[in-house]
């Protein structure tokens, strides 16, 4: 259904669902201002775009609303639905679920969830295994465990699949086509991807870094929905990969990651290496030396789908092993590339995906069905002016300001009044319980936590 007519017919069909039942979402429901104009401008136009792309249900396969893909606007894509949502769950959390549901009631009966839906059909080619992610995000923010535990059950089939057909028996993952090698499943291409036998032989450093972080996923969405001995499991799987891909790929000598055909490692990094990071594969001392590859971010443009996933999973795995301040600078850098990009339909998706980065990253906010962690990571060009956060679904506002001292003052109000008001230092966290979701046991204001690793 990519012709021009069913084109037509699904924007007459949203443009009628729009004027009966208004706009998908309101932008206005939570707004972000920083001391940067032109980030505010983007930003606004970026989910002014997104708007738009939100789609009613339609046709045999979307059952629920889902986004239309920059590309194809009668196809939805699971990378750009995975960075959609990641952003939706802010204003609209249902939305954000229903539009990654998509993909899992689509299904295949193997267990095989597609990389791209149309109304009548879905691909046969498999969606990079990260859909989890944008489920597990929007339940933090709910609190709510049936739609995770219909995300975890789908992902379970899944992760059976790609055990039984992209698993060696040395335990690492091989790409069973070269369509496994494209950016739409490994986020990372090789630069010279083999072809026939050497297929076979081929493993790739960014396919199975990135099937760590799933069964990372899986056993943290196990635990959550009742099922600790899956979790456990889950996390044994990733234990197990992460040491076998560290011994196919690492090399002690170049002190980097390599992807490796017919045994013999390339003679070019792999470009995936700060992957390792999200999954937690490495350890400290290896994640030190792969730090050193962010020096090649400072001029970093996501001007793709997968790089913006790619930078906000590095950004996530930075921030697992402590490195708050370099995850900060390189979301900064990767911001400013975002705002100057000519004006664009996918380089306004790209803003709009990049409210994540700077909300987790820069300002440090995340959001949870029962109180806001503030881990500021706000840059020195930004003291002593206001960084505003207004939630009217939480019905709160957040102001923050770094002063000349690198201490921010945070005060948070819930309907005019002050809830919160604290002094945190950069880089560290603080937990704010919600007043009224409080019910005596909860940990409130917790005293400043320096840089050690947090558990949220």
């Amino acid at each position: 259904m990519s012709n021009p007519f069913s084109r037509l017919a699904i924007a007459v069909h949203n443009r009628m669902r729009r004027a009966v039942q208004g706009p998908p979402f309101d932008p206005n429901v939570f707004q972000i201002v920083t001391p940067d104009e032109e980030i505010n401008r983007r930003l606004l136009e970026g989910l002014n775009h997104l708007s738009r792309m939100v789609c009613y249900p339609v046709g045999y396969r979307f059952r629920s609303r889902w986004v239309s893909s920059v590309e194809g606007k009668t196809t939805a894509n699971a990378l750009e639905t995975i960075l959609a949502s990641l952003t939706l769950r802010y204003f609209d959390p249902q939305l954000a679920l229903d539009a990654v549901r998509c993909f899992f009631v689509n299904q295949s009966l193997e267990g095989v969830v597609p990389s791209a839906v149309s109304p009548m059909s879905a691909s046969s080619v498999p969606s990079a295994p990260l859909l989890l992610l944008p489920a597990l995000k929007c339940c933090e923010t709910t609190g709510g465990r049936d739609d995770l535990a219909f995300f975890y059950n789908r992902s379970v089939r899944f992760s059976d699949w790609l055990s039984v057909h992209k698993k060696r028996e040395d335990g690492l993952f091989h790409p069973g086509g070269r369509e496994d090698l494209a950016e739409g499943f490994t986020l990372f291409p090789p630069a010279a991807a083999p072809s026939g036998a050497a297929l076979e032989n081929h493993v790739s450093a960014a396919l199975n870094f990135i099937m760590v972080y799933h069964f990372r996923m899986m056993s943290l969405a196990a635990r959550r929905t009742g099922s600790p001995r899956d979790g456990r499991k889950f996390e044994a799987r990733a234990r197990k990969l992460a040491k076998a891909v560290v011994d196919a790929c690492w090399d002690d000598a170049r002190r980097d990651f390599f992807d490796v055909t017919d045994g013999t490692r390339a003679a070019v990094s792999s470009p995936a290496a700060l992957l390792a990071l999200p999954g937690e594969v490495v350890d400290r001392k290896k994640a030190e030396i792969l730090t050193a590859k962010l020096e090649t971010l400072a001029a970093y443009n996501p001007s793709t789908p997968s790089r913006m996933l790619s930078l906000y999973l590095l950004l996530e795995g930075l921030g697992k092993y402590g490195f708050h301040a370099a995850a900060s600078n390189a979301a900064s850098n990767a911001l400013k590339n975002v705002v100057r990009c000519p004006k664009s339909a996918r380089n306004l998706f790209l803003a709009a995906a990049s409210l994540p980065i700077l909300l987790e990253n820069v300002i440090g906010f995340y959001k949870y069905h029962d109180r806001y962690v503030i881990k500021p990571g706000i840059p020195d060009q930004w003291k002593e002016r206001r960084i505003g956060i207004v939630d009217r679904a939480a019905r709160r506002a957040v102001y923050l300001v770094l002063r000349e001292t690198g201490a921010v003052e945070c005060r948070i109000l819930r309907e005019g009044a002050v809830e919160h008001e604290a002094e945190i230092r950069n880089f560290s966290f603080r937990n704010f319980v919600f007043s009224d979701r409080a019910a005596g046991n909860e940990v409130r204001n917790v005293p400043d936590a320096g840089n050690r690793r947090y558990a949220y």
